[in-house]
C-alpha cells in the first residue's frame, strides 16, 4: 500500500484532514474508512485538473489516492 506522502504535497494532506478527518477509534468492518474515501473521492473529482496537478495527483489515480489517504494513518 503506498502511504499518502506519496501523493503529493503536505497541502493534500490538510486538506484531506479538513474534508474527512479521522475521529473514530474503531472501524467496524471498515465502513468508516469506505465512507472517508468516498468523501475524500469525491472532493477530489470536483477540483480541476490543474488543482490536482499541484497537489501531485491526475485525474487517473484519484480512486487509488483516496482510498490510501482514507487508510492511512497520517491523512
Amino acid at each position: 500500500m503506498a502511504t499518502a506522502v506519496e501523493y503529493g504535497s503536505p497541502q493534500l494532506l490538510e486538506i484531506i484532514r479538513d474534508v474527512a478527518p479521522r475521529n473514530f477509534s474503531r472501524d467496524f468492518f471498515g465502513l468508516l474508512t469506505g465512507f472517508r474515501a468516498f468523501r475524500i473521492y469525491s472532493f477530489l473529482t470536483e477540483m480541476s485538473d490543474a488543482q490536482l496537478a499541484s497537489l501531485g495527483l491526475d485525474r487517473t489515480n484519484i480512486a487509488r489516492a483516496a482510498f490510501d489517504l482514507a487508510a492511512s494513518d497520517k491523512a
